[in-house]
C-alpha cells in the first residue's frame, strides 16, 4: 500500500529532475555557442551578452523542450 501511495511524489520527481538536467544543458549548448561567436568574430577576452537569460526563456524551442523533458521524466517515473 505504502508503494502505490508514492506513484505521483516519485513521478513529479522524475519530472523535475529530467527538466532540471534538460536546463542545464540547454544552458551549456547557449554558452558554447556564444564563446564560438565571439572567437569566429575575433573577440579573444570575456564579453557580455545583453538579455541572454530573457532570450532563452523566451524561445521556444526551450520552451517546448523542457516540456517535453519534464513530461517524458513524469511518465518513466510513474511507469517504474
Amino acid at each position: 500500500m505504502f508503494r502505490e501511495w508514492l506513484v505521483f511524489p516519485k513521478a513529479l520527481a522524475g519530472g523535475v529532475v529530467a527538466t532540471i538536467f534538460t536546463w542545464i544543458v540547454i544552458i551549456c549548448y547557449s554558452a558554447w555557442r556564444e564563446t564560438a561567436r565571439h572567437k569566429a568574430s575575433g573577440i579573444a577576452e570575456l564579453g557580455a551578452v545583453s538579455g541572454g537569460w530573457n532570450a532563452l526563456l523566451h524561445s521556444p524551442l526551450v520552451l517546448l523542450s523542457l516540456s517535453i523533458a519534464f513530461a517524458l521524466g513524469l511518465y518513466l517515473g510513474s511507469r517504474h
